[in-house]
């Protein structure tokens, strides 16, 4: 008799043994993560493929060149220090193609807002009081 309940070995959440698609090789003949475990995980694998494919050819950056500027910045935004989640980070970079760093969306999204301009950013320091 075929079990009719699986656990996930991913959530570890019991579900029915059709929410598992089928493998031919391991003893249930079920994979072991859920559907949506399984597809979950995937998505997150291509997506952060993607954005190293895109990083490769628009910087001329290596994985391991992204990974090792990642481990020096202690996986930290080099402006607001947040942790920089897999994948959603922007590699900051001067108009003449210089890599300064790499940087939350936000970060970046603020200094291309304030365009690299140094005095508009100290009249915001300014506007805010801060000096």
């Amino acid at each position: 008799m075929k079990p009719i309940m699986k656990t996930c070995s991913l959530c570890h959440n019991p579900k029915p043994i059709s929410c598992f698609g089928k493998k031919s090789s391991s003893k249930d003949g079920h994979n072991p993560w859920c559907n949506p475990c399984r597809n979950n995980y995937y998505k997150l694998k291509n997506s952060l493929k993607n954005k190293r494919a895109q990083i490769r050819s628009k910087y001329q950056l290596s994985s391991n060149l992204v990974d090792m500027i990642l481990d020096i910045q202690k996986h930290e935004c080099q402006i607001c220090h947040t942790p920089l989640k897999q994948g959603n980070y922007c590699i900051d970079h001067s108009k003449l193609g210089i890599i300064r760093g790499i940087l939350c969306r936000q970060c970046n999204s603020g200094l291309g807002m304030f365009k690299d301009n140094v005095v508009i950013l100290n009249s915001a320091i300014t506007y805010l009081g801060v000096n």
